[in-house]
């Protein structure tokens, strides 16, 4: 991480020295964001994370010389703000295939882009009637309403088909009723047919890290904010580390933390627990998620990652992860079951894995549509993923509030 990412001592002002311009309060993807277009506006910005590190939801760890990240985190390249934002070269983007496996008991057909993957063609002929294929374009036609799951139900699928979108799709929203709106759901499905997601070579943490470095002022670390308000003499921002009096606050400590700030907390959230297997004999080459067919699936899908991200794993290991709509509260205490639920995905034996951890993210992502942001005071711009749930949805908040501010301060941003 930068040095210019570490905590500094005192976040009040010395005597003399100026309060800053903005205060940014969350140092993920979306407050990273906005303070870097705010800072290259002119701006004096100054950056509080109640965290120890950067990030936010997007962070990793190496567990025993594996790369972790929190939860099964994917990043799209054609997500128009990630092309802007983030240098994918310094990355070192490592790419999932374009396509699933479909698992229903012993069999396993590719279903995968027929330009790249000419192989799969026939069984996505044999997996894939007509009325599948009709389906598709029903269920991508614009101007729907009502919820991602009602227009996956009205699409026509075949059942075995309807239930792998389904668990595919649940796995994606972290909501296994699929109530978000069908448009957000339309979103995403446009993006996967656009780009094919990857992890950075050392990591998902390795995204806010590249946004950290190029701040000028240090992300104040291990300050937690306690209010933000307006008072008569003007904005107020009091943290664990002292005050400040900044004339424009970008609130961007995710959904329920900025809402809470607002004084109406959010009760609603999408929850993921994963699971992170090492193992010395390698699952199956295959570099699909391995999705499951029938109704009773525990898992929404599994993959083994380094066959994909060789640099998650150390020469020789093969990193394999396994992950389940909600939070589950037993999740060491599953991973034998999920172990073998996930082998029998890969078509391979679990004899010989090894739990590294278990990721219980009860706040995994925003339930779109469910709940509105409270209203913020005049100068306070939120920016979260709450309208849409992705990468994709941070890094533009960030980007919106971050013009919103400027421009009540008289600056303008840099063109897209």
């Amino acid at each position: 991480m930068s040095e210019r990412s570490q905590s500094g001592s005192s976040l009040s002002p010395d005597a003399g020295v100026a309060e800053p311009d903005v205060v940014v309060v969350g140092a993920g993807l979306a407050g990273l964001v906005a303070a870097r277009e705010l800072e290259d506006a002119g701006a004096r910005v100054v950056v509080v994370e109640a965290a120890d590190r950067v990030g936010g939801r997007v962070t990793t760890d190496v567990v025993e010389g594996f790369t972790c990240d929190r939860g099964f985190q994917l990043l799209n390249p054609a997500y128009p703000a990630a092309r802007w934002e983030l240098d994918f070269s310094l990355l070192g983007l490592q790419h999932f295939p374009r396509g699933v496996v479909a698992v229903e008991g012993a069999t396993r057909r590719v279903l995968a882009d027929p330009f790249r993957f000419p192989r799969s063609v026939k069984a996505s002929f044999q997996s894939l009637s007509p009325a599948d294929v009709l389906a598709v374009l029903r269920l991508i036609r614009p101007g729907q309403e009502g919820s991602l799951g009602s227009a996956v139900q009205a699409a026509g699928f075949s059942p075995a088909i309807q239930r792998l979108v389904w668990n595919f799709l649940s796995g994606v929203v972290a909501d296994r009723e699929l109530s978000c709106p069908v448009g957000y759901g339309q979103s995403l499905l446009k993006y996967f047919a656009l780009g094919a997601p990857a992890v950075p070579a050392q990591g998902m943490a390795a995204i806010p890290a590249q946004l950290a470095e190029d701040l000028r002022a240090p992300v104040r670390l291990n300050t937690e904010v306690l209010s933000v308000a307006r008072t008569g003499e003007g904005l107020r921002v009091d943290t664990s580390e002292g005050s400040l009096r900044p004339r424009a606050v970008v609130l961007a400590a995710g959904p329920w933390a900025s809402a809470a700030l607002l004084g109406s907390p959010l009760e609603t959230a999408g929850g993921l627990t994963t699971w992170w297997f090492a193992t010395p004999t390698r699952p199956t080459r295959s570099r699909f998620l391995h999705v499951p067919t029938h109704a009773a699936a525990r898992l929404a899908h599994a993959v083994v990652v380094s066959n994909t991200a060789p640099s998650y794993a150390p020469a020789g290991q093969h990193l394999v992860q396994a992950t389940v709509v909600g939070a589950v509260a037993d999740a060491q205490g599953q991973a034998d079951a999920v172990a073998a639920d996930a082998a029998a995905l890969l078509g391979s034996s679990c004899d010989d894995w090894r739990l590294l951890r278990a990721d219980v993210v009860d706040h995994a992502l925003p339930r779109v549509g469910a709940a509105p942001l409270p209203e913020a005071p005049a100068g306070v711009f939120v920016a979260t993923d709450a309208q849409h749930a992705s990468i994709q949805g941070a890094l533009q908040a960030g980007r919106d509030a971050a013009v919103e501010a400027a421009e009540s301060l008289g600056l303008s941003l840099r063109h897209h």
